[in-house]
């Protein structure tokens, strides 16, 4: 487990693209049902949490999901344009949570700009040659991209993962996992 004291030591300035469900927009069953330990499913809630960030930037196309953003995790700065805010806020850890279509254009605007430390979710690109393309970018030494896949390590997936794998009961034909009243994962 990371020391959160280490972290604080080494603040960084972070900046998360994409202000939607996965980047900042934390659900109402979530902060309902879950246990604390699981709240944090947004990328800005998850930075917050973690205490890394000595100033935090978003950006989306959304006014309306920026405002919301800025309120709920106390952001330094705001950005309709992400290019600007690469460019504007330089950050040192960058996390992308936008649909597919645009993480390949971001993600080399990003590397090209510098950024060295990128969390972003899955999947990564559209296409086998945007696929080969984001490969030989990610190839550099001085680059680390993680991707959102994260949450298949957590206890509850482990369990179930582990409980279909016995195939006690049969193969499955569809899996549903729900927290409150809201899908855990499907």
């Amino acid at each position: 487990m990371i020391n959160p004291a280490i972290l604080n030591k080494n603040a960084l300035r972070v900046a998360t693209i994409g202000c939607g469900r996965m980047g900042a927009s934390v659900r109402p069953q979530v902060e309902r049902w879950a246990p604390a330990h699981l709240r944090d499913t947004t990328h800005l809630s998850a930075v917050r949490a973690l205490g890394i960030a000595k100033s935090l930037a978003a950006a989306d196309l959304s006014q309306e999901l920026l405002y919301m953003a800025r309120e709920s995790f106390a952001l330094d700065a705001c950005y309709t344009d992400y290019v600007r805010m690469l460019k504007d806020f330089e950050p040192e850890l960058l996390t992308i949570a936008t649909r597919t279509p645009l993480k390949a254009r971001i993600l080399e605007e990003a590397i090209c700009q510098g950024i060295r430390a990128i969390h972003v979710e899955k999947p990564l690109c559209n296409t086998e040659a945007e696929r080969r393309h984001l490969a030989d970018l990610f190839a550099s030494p001085n680059l680390f991209v993680s991707s959102g896949c994260l949450r298949r390590y957590a206890g509850p997936y482990l369990a179930a993962r582990d409980w279909f794998a016995a195939d006690a009961e049969g193969a499955a034909q569809d899996i549903s996992i729900s927290l409150g009243c809201a899908p855990l994962a499907w």
